[in-house]
């Protein structure tokens, strides 16, 4: 799980896109990155997979608590 966020959060896309940003002394909110569909969609898919684990954590603590 660790390696797919590492490759997710420094995408190569994302990567060239703030070089290029930084290179111009550029601020980002001056020049939004313009993401692919690809990397929102497995942007979207990395946190619905993190809310459903969290959810479960959230369950086994409430459970613990009850008990």
């Amino acid at each position: 799980m660790a390696i797919r966020s590492v490759h997710l959060v420094y995408d190569p896309e994302v990567l060239a896109a703030i070089r290029t940003l930084e290179a111009t002394h550029t601020d980002i909110e001056d020049q939004p990155i313009d993401l692919s569909e690809d990397y929102l969609r497995a942007g979207a898919d990395a946190a619905e997979k993190r809310v459903v684990q969290a959810g479960y954590r959230l369950g086994a603590i409430l459970s613990a608590l009850v008990d």
